[in-house]
């Protein structure tokens, strides 16, 4: 997998040069796989600061879990961000993500800008949890390579959506350019206390030789702390009829599950979790039900729902069986099911692949049995990644945001090697192309980005825009 972009990989079993393939809607900066199914990834987005993304491999969807603030003020500018990246690493069933950050996200407070600021004054969403007057942090952007630019502001008085008089720069940070939807953040919060200043050891070279002014409240910045976000629950379990018995199935993802409380009408009738192998008895008829419970104590929705009359044993499968799939196919035509070969002979047929518990997770569009497209849907039954077809073989891919505004294309020749790639964003309702990629055999040979045009000249990217200035060149390594 590729960080500092939009979620891409390449695939494991592929040498290099090999297509990479865009694999979800969202940008992150550092990237690792969130679970071992492969579904799900977790990452960063501003580099690797956060906040923390996760994205569904499976729809292609993705979205922001929780900001972080984590950030470490410098004199001047740089991105010096190695001892506050957030490094967030998944659970082994993507229910959870581990991560650091130097802010603290229980007690510290944080608002939102509304309006881009001019003068002595931020305009918020919400100054609760501020002090009336004290130090804030504004971490801004800034175009090339020092990445952002972080500034400790000081205000002497607040209203309930606003700091006023405004100190820019304090402690020689760089003044930034604050705008709306930027957030600020207390700089007394990630500050130690002032009575532990005395017994703090000597800081570390490299920091000492950042921030040189031994007596610099910079100097006395948190170091990082290790937080766990719950983002998603267990995956249900499933109980079926087998013959004598009844068999619970484990969810998709179960390594972390440590076993199942069952339920009968609501009410639950294990004391304890059943563990994967063992036999729980059903003595009394009603409508049964199973949780996953993890051993973090984190339990999953409850299974569906099964009529048993009693007299039975509920045999807990460590796996499930290899004739069973969480998915099925429904072939429609003009809106009701038909069969598969029926579906397959009309000029217009749809597929629709339904989960168990999800419901329709993809839909398929056929002409006399070939593919024409697909949409993979999000969890909310939006279509997040559509794919376009010619001859059955993929020809376009596209990604898109749950708002449906468009995020990527990448164009595939009948070889199956991506030949373009684009990424857009949206500004007042329009998709604008900021960055168009072309491809021979897997290589870059081509690229427009921030208006200027590049071309791969044997070893060697050649600027070819006007407005950079002609024949500019270097190495291709």
């Amino acid at each position: 997998m590729c960080g500092n972009g939009q979620v891409r990989g390449v695939r494991y079993d592929e040498s290099l040069p090999a297509n990479i393939h865009f694999l979800a809607g969202v940008r992150v900066g550092d990237i690792c796989r969130c679970g071992l199914s492969g579904r799900w990834i977790c990452g960063s987005t501003e580099s690797g600061r956060g906040p923390l993304q996760l994205a569904d491999t499976r729809s292609g969807d993705g979205w922001m879990v929780l900001r972080t603030h984590s950030v470490i003020c410098y004199p001047g500018s740089g991105d010096h961000s190695g001892p506050y990246d957030i490094d967030a690493k998944g659970s082994p069933d993507g229910t959870k993500i581990a991560f650091i950050t130097n802010y603290d996200l229980k007690n510290g407070p944080y608002t939102k800008i509304t309006k881009d600021v001019t003068g002595d004054r931020i305009i918020v969403r919400s100054t609760d949890g501020f002090p009336e007057k004290g130090l804030l942090v504004s971490v801004t952007h800034a175009i090339g390579l020092t990445g952002f630019h972080t500034e400790v502001l000081s205000y002497d008085r607040k209203t309930d959506t606003s700091f006023e008089g405004l100190t820019r720069g304090l402690y020689e940070t760089t003044i930034s350019s604050p705008v709306a939807g930027q957030t600020v953040t207390s700089f007394e919060t990630r500050l130690i206390a002032r009575d532990k200043w005395q017994e703090l050891p000597l800081p570390s070279r490299s920091l000492r030789n950042i921030i040189t002014d031994e007596n610099s409240p910079l100097r006395k910045q948190r170091s990082s702390d290790i937080y766990v976000a719950i983002v998603r629950l267990p995956d249900q379990p499933y109980l079926g009829k087998i013959d004598d018995h009844v068999e619970l199935i484990p969810g998709e993802n179960h390594w972390e599950i440590y076993g199942y409380s069952i339920y009968r009408d609501g009410k639950k009738v294990s004391s304890n979790p059943i563990l994967p192998g063992a036999s729980f008895s059903i003595d009394e008829p009603g409508k049964y039900t199973a949780v996953a419970v993890e051993w973090s104590g984190l339990e999953s929705k409850e299974s569906h729902a099964l009529q048993l009359t009693g007299g039975t044993t509920l045999r807990v499968r460590q796996d499930k069986p290899s004739d069973f799939s969480w998915t099925v196919d429904r072939w429609l035509m003009a809106g009701k099911e038909v069969s598969a070969k029926n579906a397959k002979r009309a000029s217009e047929a749809v597929k629709e692949i339904v989960h168990r518990y999800d419901g329709v997770i993809q839909r398929e569009w056929y002409n006399w049995g070939q593919i024409l497209k697909r949409h993979d849907l999000d969890l909310e039954g939006k279509p997040t990644r559509h794919l376009y077809y010619q001859n059955s073989v993929l020809a376009r891919r596209e990604y898109h945001k749950r708002d449906g505004s468009h995020v990527s294309t990448e164009h595939f020749a009948p070889d199956g090697y991506i030949t373009e790639s684009v990424r857009y964003r949206t500004v007042d309702g329009k998709s604008l192309e900021i960055s168009h990629w072309w491809y021979e055999k897997a290589v870059p040979v081509r690229n427009i980005s921030r208006g200027a045009v590049f071309e791969r000249d044997g070893s060697r990217w050649v600027r070819k825009s006007k407005m950079f200035g002609e024949g500019l060149s270097r190495n291709f390594d």
